[in-house]
């Protein structure tokens, strides 16, 4: 047997008997003082300690950045995802699309209404959250917030079942790609702006 199944084995054991004694002491069973709780003990501080070195560790090692230069990275990866999504719309509209220019036409008139109605608001609160931020030098990714990180990861995923099994028709996939990749070029620009406009964020 190796080393670490051992051990595992063993801290199996020690988690067993904290519980087992501790069930004891709550049927009355035996005393509190007659429980072996340094094991219990031993097992908390062997967490917390491992928990503080991690945290110490990630804290040492964190890319962190100012908040008017998150603005900028923001920025920048609403560029890319825009950039993406609007290359590959075209890319696919300019090889096999009939009536491109009333492709290019819808695409961009529905990302503008798409950003006027939905995205104009998202970007702002994100600029809101970002200058709002407790820390002065918050971590390089933090221009999202998890639940945001979490619909990105969603909309990714959506976009490659539709993709990948031909749900719907390719040509208003794409041009939807053109569609969703205009309103986040256009809300980068406002990352942008924030960030030249702001020399300091306190």
């Amino acid at each position: 047997m190796s080393s670490s199944f051992l051990l595992f084995i063993g801290w199996i054991f020690r988690v067993t008997h904290c519980v087992i004694n501790w069930i004891l002491v709550l049927l009355g069973r035996i005393g509190y003082s007659n429980c072996v709780m340094p094991s219990c003990f031993m097992l908390r501080l062997r967490y917390l300690s491992t928990r503080m070195r991690t945290m110490d560790i990630l804290n040492r090692y964190k890319l962190s950045v100012s908040k008017r230069n998150l603005l900028l990275i923001a920025g920048i990866a609403w560029t890319v995802a825009g950039l993406i999504l609007t290359g590959r719309g075209l890319t696919y509209l300019f090889q096999h699309g009939d009536f491109l220019g009333w492709w290019l036409a819808g695409g961009l008139l529905f990302g503008i209404l798409f950003y006027i109605l939905l995205f104009a608001d998202i970007s702002h609160r994100h600029i809101i959250r970002i200058r709002g931020l407790s820390v002065p030098y918050p971590c390089a990714f933090s221009f999202f917030g998890f639940r945001s990180y979490l619909m990105m990861a969603l909309m990714i995923s959506v976009g490659i079942i539709l993709n990948r099994f031909d749900v719907i028709n390719k040509i208003w996939l794409y041009n939807f790609y053109v569609t969703m990749g205009v309103p986040l070029l256009i809300s980068a620009s406002q990352f942008f702006y924030s960030w030249a406009a702001n020399k300091e964020i306190a």
